[in-house]
């Protein structure tokens, strides 16, 4: 794997367009922004619909920030 990784990376990086990166910032903070708020939005409203404790509703949605998302 290591043979294969070297040369991808190094050639993935070397053909970054770095002042790209720049423009395109804005995006991820609005993908940023909107994904933490769905994140908010849904366990609030489960924890709501299950009557889950007080004291679990005001920080489960901390938990689930860094959940991977499989699909």
């Amino acid at each position: 794997m290591p043979a294969v990784n070297l040369p991808f990376f190094s050639l993935a990086g070397a053909a970054l367009q770095v002042d790209a990166l720049g423009e395109a910032l804005w995006l991820g903070g609005v993908i940023y922004v909107v994904r933490i708020a769905a994140v908010y939005a849904g366990c609030h409203a489960g924890c709501w619909l299950s009557a889950t404790p007080p004291e679990h509703r005001k920080r489960i949605w901390q938990a689930m920030i860094t959940q991977a998302r499989i699909a």
